[in-house]
């Protein structure tokens, strides 16, 4: 069941093939577009991560979540990462099963493996990436129209 208010984690961390930083340009982007949004950062709890998510916050001036580690009951309408490749980590993994869909951006590489709901998107294009996820994120408007209600 789609929750009233979207819910959408975006993966910063920064590591060998996941660029967090990456994401959260796409991100301001996204956020000034849709503020009704809640927002959740998914970080390995590295201090230049969270400054970087202060930075985010300040910037936008909207109140967004930080977590280190996924809530057990929560769900999310959309998980968005930027990477070089898909990861395939236990959090990854457990961010994209814990989603109604996924938005992977990819610097470089191709995609493999399954995923339930994956679109696959230019990691390069900050522009790009924005609107793809709020064209992913669930609109009671969309829903309406696509249950013939």
């Amino acid at each position: 069941m789609i929750s009233p208010i979207p819910r959408v984690l975006v993966d910063i961390r920064e590591t060998e093939i996941i660029r967090g930083y990456h994401a959260i340009a796409v991100t301001q982007l996204a956020v000034l577009s849709e503020p009704r949004t809640k927002w959740f950062c998914l970080t390995s709890g590295s201090q230049d991560e969270e400054l970087a998510f202060q930075s985010l916050c300040f910037d936008t001036g909207l109140p967004m979540n930080l977590v280190t580690r996924l809530p057990m009951l929560r769900r999310f309408d959309l998980y968005t990462l930027i990477a070089d490749r898909l990861p395939d980590d236990a959090v990854s993994l457990a961010a994209m099963r814990k989603s109604r869909a996924t938005l992977a951006g990819l610097t470089f590489a191709r995609a493999g493996g399954e995923v339930t709901k994956l679109v696959l998107a230019d990691g390069n294009d900050t522009m790009g990436m924005a609107q793809q996820m709020l064209a992913l994120l669930p609109s009671a408007d969309r829903d309406r129209q696509g249950s013939g209600r």
